[in-house]
């Protein structure tokens, strides 16, 4: 990709042609790009993050959903948590 913008940054303006075949392959290159991103990274993307989001982040909070754990950080009193006197 970069050798083909200095390519392109090489060029006169009176190479027109140079420019428009450097521009289609450009354009070809990233649609290719584009093409593998969205039809192979992004769902990989998504297949991990639900996977990660049902294993181990479940694993971590003692087999509880989300929902569960987002409960019980809701009931707790954080003012009460600062006023606790830690063992030192």
């Amino acid at each position: 990709m970069k050798g083909m913008l200095r390519k392109l940054d090489e060029t006169t303006e009176r190479a027109e042609v140079t420019r428009t075949e450097g521009l289609e392959k450009l354009k070809q290159e990233l649609t290719v790009h584009e093409a593998i991103e969205e039809e192979i990274l992004y769902p990989a993307l998504i297949e991990f993050a639900r996977h990660y989001n049902e294993t181990w982040l479940v694993a971590r909070h003692a087999y509880r959903t989300p929902a569960q754990v987002r409960a019980d950080q809701s009931r707790v009193d954080y003012k009460e948590m600062t006023e606790l006197k830690l063992a030192a």
